[in-house]
């Protein structure tokens, strides 16, 4: 059945298939041990109590361990083929959390069900059951409180549910549970011919990273936080029993072994990031950089299962499956037979008909929540960064180094096509780019309203020296390479006496401004009045003087006439 609230969560209609009621079908339930959660289902339009069936109501069904589950209507489709049909989409409940805002909550050193706690406090939901999973820290800062509660499950290490409880036709409670983990390890095998109708197998190396760069909370840097912790100045050494060596001075750790079997041509790392906002030990931070880089250092593998849900027949319970079991997967017909086990990340169970059940196995692979999560923490940690970048750092101030660029267009054109790059986002330096992360021969830096470019280092103190720069105010540059340049409005400038404007190329006696030589289409002019009038000395018709000999030289006009 299918109990279906109005906004106000008043009991409105209860949909049956037992032919006393409107009926309802293709009622599918989809979650996800990432965190999303929707139910779908469809209507015929022709009954009174479809009228209920509209946006921003609710519906609740108990599912298969008899917990309530409440979804929100978000949207409708009208179908009209043979018959007019009503399909709603709906939302899990615990999604009204992305609304409710927190702006500054701390919790250091306590328990997981003491942070839930701060994290829910001023909502309708309360805190369910919550494993003991050790004390850690955390901080709520201008977000949602969904995130707040996803950031309880990351930080003490444990995973989410949701459920409602319904009393009386009336809706009194709604929890969030904390477990250790969902699922467990049942021994359930699907099998090929028994409950497997088909197997999809998906390998992806989207994510797949071969090194981290670690990085911990923001460094106090006066009045506010500038650059974020690193572990640069912590060494690792195999021969003191470490996982990997890592000198000082290298931000980063990687794995060789993932290095040999996933890196690029040429021994290049795949670089990611890895963020603890709230870890403050160098060391620490690196060995947390490591464990995330075991996590991420191998494809993804992931296995989709179209099965038949054997558990709602009856005499099959113990073959029951639940969101992140341990099962086994067994298919002899591949080559070699496939022989799996693997948690099951996301089950979408056809509620009326089990044969259209469709499970996926394997490690997380990356969903929609996930990514809007990523998205959230990316503005966040602008939103964070923004007094520090606004700052704009210190101004170049020294002279710029001459040197020449080297280069064609056509060799940079294949270095675009051929070259991979890596960014860095940093908080007292901008954004740095570098063509090579291990060897970088050429930077661009973005700063404060600042773009710079360099190809060469300082030998002494590996710094890059920056050369070329772009500004609000133009581009200044030792060198440029163009093949034509198309202005109306130039200046090159010698010096003050010796200029061009883009029209004309003036020469001006520096001990008496007022006398000047002017070179253009129209020949060579000069005035001895500042400008006010030019008198030709050169056109295309010969050389034009004025005047008379007073030194014994004879001057003639450009037409041969004698002065």
């Amino acid at each position: 059945m299918l109990y279906i609230f109005d906004q106000n969560e008043q009991l409105q209609a209860v949909l049956r298939n037992d032919g006393t009621a409107c009926p309802y079908y293709d009622v599918i339930h989809t979650e996800k041990l990432t965190g999303e959660n929707t139910f779908t289902f469809t209507v015929p339009a022709d009954y009174p109590d479809t009228q209920f069936v509209t946006k921003g109501n609710l519906v609740a069904f108990k599912d298969l361990d008899q917990n309530w589950q409440l979804f929100e209507i978000k949207r409708i489709t009208d179908i009209h083929e043979n018959s007019l049909t009503k399909t709603a989409y709906c939302e899990h409940a615990f999604y009204e959390l992305i609304d409710d805002f927190i702006k500054d909550i701390r919790s250091y050193d306590v328990n997981a069900h003491f942070a839930l706690t701060q994290a829910l406090s001023g909502t309708r939901w309360s805190v369910g059951n919550v494993a003991d999973l050790g004390l850690n820290s955390t901080n709520f800062y201008y977000e949602s409180v969904l995130s707040a509660v996803q950031k309880v499950a990351d930080v003490w290490k444990g995973e989410l549910q949701f459920r409602v409880v319904i009393e009386g036709g009336k809706i009194s409670a709604r929890y969030v549970d904390l477990l250790a983990r969902r699922g467990a390890d049942t021994g359930k095998q699907f099998v090929y011919s028994k409950d497997i109708k088909s197997i999809e197998r998906e390998v992806d190396l989207t994510t797949l990273v071969t090194a981290l760069y670690g990085r911990g909370k923001g460094v106090e840097v006066g009045e506010g936080y500038g650059r974020r912790l690193d572990f640069a100045d912590v060494v690792w050494s195999t021969a003191s029993g470490d996982p990997v060596d890592k000198p000082a001075g290298q931000e980063w750790v990687g794995d060789p072994e993932a290095l040999a079997r996933w890196g690029w041509p040429g021994g290049r790392h795949r670089f990611g990031v890895f963020e603890d906002p709230e870890e403050t030990d160098p060391a620490k931070l690196l060995q947390k950089t490591w464990e995330a880089l075991q996590k991420e250092n191998n494809p993804r593998i992931t296995y989709r299962l179209d099965v038949v849900d054997l558990e709602r027949l009856s005499g099959y319970e113990h073959e029951k499956v639940r969101l992140g079991d341990t099962v086994r997967v067994i298919d002899r017909a591949f080559s070699p037979e496939l022989l799996v086990e693997a948690r099951v990340i996301e089950i979408s169970r056809d509620l009326l008909q089990p044969e259209n059940t469709r499970i996926t196995l394997g490690n997380f692979a990356p969903t929609l929540a996930d990514e809007n999560l990523k998205v959230q923490q990316t503005i966040q940690t602008v939103r964070d960064r923004q007094g520090v970048w606004d700052e704009g750092g210190e101004p170049f101030t020294g002279p710029v180094p001459t040197s020449w660029l080297e280069g064609i267009i056509d060799t940079l054109q294949n270095e675009v096509r051929a070259g991979n790059g890596s960014v860095t986002i940093t908080d007292d330096n901008g954004i740095l780019i570098v063509d090579n992360p291990d060897n970088p021969t050429k930077a661009l830096r973005l700063l404060g309203g600042l773009l710079a470019i360099s190809n060469e280092k300082d030998p002494v103190t590996g710094d890059w020296v920056w050369r070329t720069f772009g500004t609000g105010d133009g581009f200044t540059a030792d060198l440029l390479n163009a093949g034509q340049i198309r202005t109306s409005l130039v200046q090159i400038l010698g010096n003050s006496n010796f200029y061009w404007d883009g029209d004309y190329l003036y020469i001006i006696n520096p001990d008496d401004q007022n006398q000047q030589i002017r070179l253009s289409k129209e020949g060579i002019r000069f005035t001895k009045d500042g400008g006010q009038t030019w008198r030709v000395a050169m056109d295309f018709d010969g050389i034009r003087m004025e005047g008379q000999s007073q030194d014994g030289h004879t001057y003639y006009t450009g037409d041969g006439v004698k002065v």
